[in-house]
């Protein structure tokens, strides 16, 4: 019986120093705090995702990377031409691993673990790396359309 309470006492601890961020999506417990203008926060700590999450916003956002992937960005599909432009200037994605989510209304910002190619004829260092990013999607009418992008490496 006390060892139960202590255990309970002492979870409760570390939720409340981990500064969480409750959401219907997700659970961020010790995320880094930084004034830094990336994404680092967001990808930071742990994170537990709901499973139970509308993925949908997501299946739309690995649609907008993969077509990146290939050198491609569609603005028939909705994509706005200078997010297009934007885009295809970074590094093209190589592998990605989703780490956090913000539902706001009807859009949805995915933060990732991203590794970026190298590209010789822009990039310094001469391999890939890894690096964060956010992919935001709005829902207009029935779909859901990239409205944002960003990374970091």
């Amino acid at each position: 019986m006390i060892l139960g309470a202590g255990a309970v006492t002492a979870l409760l601890l570390v939720f409340l120093i981990s500064r969480p961020h409750v959401s219907r999506s997700s659970l961020q417990l010790f995320a880094a705090s930084c004034p830094c203008p990336t994404f680092h926060e967001q990808v930071t700590g742990l994170i537990v995702l709901n499973p139970l999450r509308n993925r949908a916003p997501e299946k739309a956002a690995a649609q907008f990377l993969s077509e990146l992937r290939k050198g491609q960005c569609n603005t028939e599909e909705g994509t706005v031409p200078w997010l297009c432009k934007d885009a295809l200037e970074r590094r093209p994605v190589l592998d990605l691993r989703l780490r956090n989510r913000r539902d706001v209304g009807n859009t949805v910002m995915l933060f990732y673990l991203f590794k970026g190619q190298f590209r010789p004829d822009r990039d310094v260092d001469p391999e890939d790396a890894w690096g964060e990013g956010m992919v935001q999607v709005e829902h207009i009418g029935a779909d859901w359309k990239v409205s944002n992008y960003g990374s970091r490496y």
